[in-house]
């Protein structure tokens, strides 16, 4: 099913909201040495749990249906973030790199992701629909998702999000 229009819109605003707050809160963690390096260079680095998190909260309130995916990025990957990258990871293996992200079954398993790019810099700030092979779940994770648990994340509200509905 194509992504309504509204819909797209709505997800898309939630994401950006999030996209700049991860970005800067990595750049203020950096900042007050709480943080490696790689923030001040790829702010999104290491935010795509939280910032998936974030995001489903701000859906639920919008009652967009949607999962919080845990697996791998298999996606390009470029010199710098090869760096960082674990050839021996049992997880991932030698091609992937952990990451978390948005799906929306409902739409064809459309995937958004607000933090490709810490992966590739020629990336997209927000990757909405993702490809699918850039993506792999992890087995272990049940089927359906994540879902977060109430005390784990601040209310949209608290957190400072502006809930679109």
């Amino acid at each position: 099913m194509a992504i309504p229009v509204e819909d797209r819109k709505r997800i898309l605003a939630i994401a950006r909201e999030v996209r700049e707050r991860i970005v800067r809160e990595g750049r203020e963690r950096f900042k007050e040495g709480r943080f490696k390096a790689v923030c001040a260079l790829r702010p999104a680095s290491g935010g795509c749990a939280d910032a998936s998190f974030h995001i489903s909260k701000a859906l639920q309130h919008a009652r967009i249906d949607h999962q919080v995916v845990v697996g791998c990025w298999t996606g390009p990957m470029d010199d710098f973030a090869r760096e960082f990258k674990d050839p021996d990871d049992p997880d991932c293996g030698p091609q992937g790199m952990g990451h978390v992200w948005v799906e929306f079954p409902q739409f064809d398993g459309a995937i958004l992701d607000v933090a490709a790019d810490q992966f590739d810099a020629s990336m997209p700030e927000i990757v909405f629909p993702g490809k699918a092979e850039w993506y792999r779940p992890d087995p272990i994770i049940p089927k359906g998702g994540l879902t977060p648990r109430r005390h784990a994340i601040r209310s949209p509200q608290k957190s400072g999000l502006k809930v679109h509905v």
